[in-house]
């Protein structure tokens, strides 16, 4: 159970394999599923954003969750946010 006293984590990856719009929506889909409470895809620079409540460490569950939906992600880093705007 998430409280508002847990930090949110912003994730940024490297996407490779993004063609389109499904591709996005495709990818968005996945990261809602595994519990992101926001991402934000950007197609022309491969590249996305992942922001979830809990462990550092859970950001591993979204690498796969991006593996899984057919994509090959490079996680390049994973830092705790004091902002978020949903």
């Amino acid at each position: 159970m998430l409280t508002l006293s847990e930090p949110t984590y912003e994730l940024r990856v490297k996407i490779e394999g993004m063609r389109c719009a499904s591709c996005l929506n495709h990818i968005d889909n996945a990261l809602t599923k595994t519990g992101a409470l926001k991402s934000d895809i950007n197609i022309g620079r491969g590249f996305g954003k992942v922001w979830f409540k809990g462990d550092p460490q859970m950001d591993e569950h979204f690498i796969e969750a991006i593996k899984d939906a057919g994509y090959e992600p490079t996680k390049l880093s994973t830092e705790a946010v004091e902002i978020f705007d949903s």
